[in-house]
Formats: structure tokens, sequence, C-alpha cells
């Protein structure tokens, strides 16, 4: 096989990496981020961040092949700490340049240290929403039966998913008038910012407000686990749909607002499925004749004033006829 351009400068950074001192096989840590495993092969997303903040400072990307990675994941979960987002790690392989998947981690070896600061802070986060009351709050409301004017909250970046919603909201046929504010979803005043989004999309009194994000690092999704932003959700007296990331992303924003949809598009789907299936507005129908009250249902009041006005008759009639009787005998 006839070797290319791209696979000799491949191989000869790969020999470089091995070859630069004892750089070959290295022990790493940071914060696990995401981890998923097919049959052949697994990876996952190392991150470290800013201590006591969600800013990412670095990222790796790292690669186990199938069966290490299934041993991995089995010693650990024995050991009472399996492979999941949030924990901290260390990490024992060697760096690679793979010619499809470019710069990697190649891991050996993989430690559980310790659940991380970010993963405590959601813990905390979520109790907290739990024991107020706002984790379900916006579940208790109620959008019209009708859908008419959407507000949507979009990144600054990412027309992919932007446009997709879009596309579907501006149908003609759904009749659906849109407002769109767009924020920054990355980086130290990202947080704010959307707030602010969700403030002002508030003030313009939608009947629903979307908020949406395409698929990303998980260490970028971290910031939809935010307590300001989960609360600032939450407290929105206008039902919030969220469709952020791809389905496996589960931020907690998506556990506090009204409906998560899963991803963008899924958001507009959902405003689009609930206006179909609400049952179409008739003509005004003409007033149907009334049928009689039963007496033993009316009020009191009624029933004696009926009874009344049958009776004085009554007493009336009886009294002409004893009268005549009297006249009769008499005479």
């Amino acid at each position: 096989m006839t070797s290319t351009p791209e696979d000799d400068l491949t191989e000869y950074i790969n020999t470089l990496i091995t070859d630069i001192g004892e750089l070959g096989t290295v022990t790493i840590t940071g914060t696990l981020a995401s981890w998923r495993r097919s049959r052949t092969w697994a990876s996952g997303e190392l991150v470290t961040y800013r201590p006591g903040t969600t800013t990412v400072t670095g990222r790796l990307t790292l690669g186990v092949a199938g069966r290490p990675a299934a041993a991995i994941e089995a010693r650990t979960r024995d050991q009472g700490s399996p492979l999941q987002a949030g924990i901290d790690i260390s990490v024992t392989g060697r760096p690679e340049l793979h010619p499809v998947y470019g710069f990697r981690f190649h891991a050996f070896k993989i430690e559980p240290l310790a659940i991380s600061q970010r993963a405590l802070q959601r813990a905390r986060t979520l109790q907290e929403l739990t024991d107020t009351g706002l984790l379900t709050r916006q579940q208790t409301l109620t959008p019209p039966t009708r859908i008419s004017r959407v507000g949507i909250l979009t990144p600054v970046a990412g027309e992919a998913a932007r446009q997709d919603t879009l596309t579907i909201l501006n149908q003609p046929v759904h009749e659906l008038t849109v407002e769109e504010r767009r924020v920054p979803v990355a980086g130290p005043s990202s947080v704010r910012a959307i707030t602010k989004g969700i403030l002002d999309l508030t003030h313009a009194q939608p009947d629903v407000i979307l908020i949406v994000r395409g698929g990303g690092e998980a260490s970028d999704i971290g910031i939809w686990d935010s307590p300001i932003l989960t609360r600032s959700i939450a407290a929105t007296p206008i039902p919030v749909i969220v469709g952020i990331g791809h389905r496996t992303d589960t931020p907690l924003t998506g556990r506090v607002a009204h409906t998560d949809a899963g991803t963008p598009t899924g958001a507009a789907h959902w405003v689009i499925t609930h206006n179909q299936l609400t049952p179409a507005v008739t003509a005004t129908q003409p007033p149907q004749p009334r049928l009689p009250v039963p007496h033993y249902l009316q009020p009191a009041e009624t029933r004696d004033r009926k009874a009344l006005i049958v009776a004085v008759p009554a007493l009336a009639t009886a009294l002409a006829v004893t009268l005549i009787l009297l006249a009769i005998l008499i005479l």
C-alpha cells in the first residue's frame, strides 16, 4: 500500500511524541466531562476548570479501545466509583495524532480520584431547587390552548441549530409570531447574558419561551447547570421549553423547565405538536333550548313561590264551593 504525505506526517509526529524524553507514557489528572463507549471503542473528554467557576481552562479528548474500556468500567464500578461525568480521574496513556480523529490521548489506565467540585455544586443546586419548590414550579404553568407568539433564545454562534429551529417555526402554515434574542452561550459572561435574554423575552410576554443550543463538548454544556441560570428559568412566569445539545445531555435547566425537548428542533416541534393537538375553533353554535329544571333541584325560594302560585287559586275555588253548598243547605 502506498502511503500519502499525510500518512507520513502523522507517523512522523507520533514518532516524535513517543521519542521526546519519557513522553511516550504519561499520567494526567482532570475532571471527566463525558464518557461514551461502543463495542469497539470508548471516548471521553477530560477538562480542568478555573477554581470556583465553570470556566474551562484545559480540554483533552480521551480514547480507549473497547475491551480495555469495558474492563476499566467494570473495575471502577466495583470500587464504587463508576465512570461518569463529574468525577476527577487520573489517566495513564500516551498522546497520539490520529489520521481521522486528530490529536487525542490514548488511555491505558483510568483511576477515579474523587467527585469533582463541579459535580458537588450541581448536586447542591439540585437539592436547593427541590427544597424551595423551584424544581417543579414551571410544570405548574399552563401554555395557552393555542400558541401564537413564541419567544426564542438562540446562541450568537452555531447557525445550524438556530436556522433549523427557526425554519420550522417560521413556516406560514403555523401562523406563529417569533421574537428572537441572541446571546453568547460560552465564556465567563454567558450566564449573565442568557439570564438577561430570558428577562427581556419575559417582558415581551410571548406565550412560551424556547431556549435552544446545538450540541458541543460536554464541558460547554456545563454552564446550563449554573445555579443562577436554573433559578432564573424556574422563576419565569411563562412556560420555558428547553432544547439544549443532544438527547444524551441532561443539564439542570432541562430539569427545571416546563419541558425538556432534548434538542433545538425538538423544542420547535413541541410548539407545532401542541397546536396540532388543539381542537379547531368552531363557529358559534345557536343557543340550545333549555330543559326545565326538576323541582327538587330548584332553589327553595323558587319552589315555595311556585307552590304559592298553585295553592292560592285552589283555595279560592274550594272556598267558593263551600259557600255554594252552605247556600243550598240554608235554602
